[in-house]
């Protein structure tokens, strides 16, 4: 079923727990916790992530999910570890909730058969801490010279995992800047594609724009929604002024609606 979801990234300089809070008193019940929050606020980590729990715990919430932080550890296995133990500290913390999926990189790879390998070892050490019928995804990266940039990467690194519980975000606004169709994504990822991050840009620069306002194709997304099964959609649009951002939040649930307008009606 067809349920656009928004990141608290839409108020980027509230902290993680002020920004879900936001987003639920104006009657968001599908909400992402974004990681630039974090980076903005500077707040302490894991104190900032217990109230997120209890701000989220508090309300009658259909569907959470959580960026994890941005790590790209290279190719050596300490920063592997390091980024695995980082994770496992976040999910203990968000057990408590019924979180849907968790959005993770790849690490920082080059093209290779030996770079799958390492980073399904790394996929699989994420999808083992997750519990109560959670997701790892990976994201589409906004950068070709990075593995996973291509669909073909994604598909190769997900099944040498072989899990259930590991699938596909596809960055639309990612896709943008690397150049791949979204119609590729959806032709070769099929049913893997779990979850959709939906942004606009120019085309240079990973702006997270309101959908529409840029290059993006509203009936090519659509075509990819609905061609891999109607995943989990979630608007990943960056705002700082709360009045303003007020504002776009009135402006995504028309974006919605014209989405959904060029949807199946099997979609909702």
């Amino acid at each position: 079923m067809f349920r656009l979801g928004v990141s608290t990234m839409l108020y980027l300089r509230l902290t993680p727990s002020r920004a879900a809070e936001r987003l639920l008193s104006r009657g968001l019940r599908a909400v992402e916790l974004s990681y630039d929050n974090f980076l903005l606020s500077r707040t302490d980590e894991l104190s900032e992530l217990e109230r997120v729990a209890d701000v989220v715990s508090a309300y009658s919430i259909e569907a959470f999910s959580v960026h994890l932080p941005y790590d790209r550890p290279g190719p050596g296995e300490p920063g592997l570890t390091r980024s695995v133990e980082r994770f496992a500290r976040w999910m203990r913390i968000l057990d408590r909730l019924r979180v849907d999926f968790y959005v993770a990189h790849l690490p920082s790879l080059p093209r290779s058969k030996s770079s799958v390998s390492l980073a399904a070892r790394y996929l699989k050490s994420l999808a083992e801490l997750t519990t109560g019928g959670a997701r790892v995804l990976v994201e589409n990266p906004s950068s070709r010279a990075l593995l996973g940039a291509v669909p073909e990467d994604i598909a190769d690194v997900v099944r040498a995992v072989e899990s259930s519980t590991v699938g596909v975000c596809v960055d639309v606004g990612h896709a943008l800047l690397t150049g791949v169709p979204l119609r590729t994504f959806g032709d070769v990822l099929g049913n893997l594609v779990k979850a959709v991050h939906v942004h606009d840009n120019d085309g240079f620069s990973d702006s997270h724009m309101l959908p529409g306002t840029g290059v993006l194709n509203i009936e090519e997304l659509a075509e990819l929604v609905a061609g891999v099964g109607f995943p989990r959609m979630v608007a990943e649009v960056a705002c700082s002024g709360l009045v303003e951002c007020d504002s776009l939040l009135n402006a995504i649930r028309l974006f919605e609606r014209d989405l959904r307008s060029l949807l199946p009606s099997r979609a909702y």
